[in-house]
């Protein structure tokens, strides 16, 4: 199991990103991907916009990749958006979510 926080997933870790998302494919390990941005705007009242960045956020991931990623590996990743259960940033701010 992979926890990233508090990492962006751009070029500049693509080694990381590439043997990570190796591993997604070889076998059975999850990615725990924690994506902490107050720009984000979604609320209880509309769960769509929340998957919609969820898919977003694995997305994200998988776009170094370049191959194609079944829906299978796709589900071994586990967006976590803002969350103030697992991990909390010192500059968290509460979110009416």
């Amino acid at each position: 199991m992979f926890i990233i926080f508090g990492m962006s997933l751009g070029e500049t870790d693509l080694r990381w990103w590439k043997k990570i998302i190796q591993r997604i494919i070889e076998s059975n390990a999850l990615v725990v991907l924690h994506r902490f941005d107050l720009s984000l705007n979604f609320t209880k009242a509309k769960p769509r916009k929340y998957l919609e960045i969820m898919e977003s956020t694995t997305d994200m991931l998988f776009e170094h990749n370049k191959g194609l990623v079944s829906a299978t590996e796709r589900r071994k990743v586990i967006p976590l958006i803002n969350s103030k259960n697992l991990f909390v940033d010192h500059n968290y701010k509460e979110i009416k979510v």
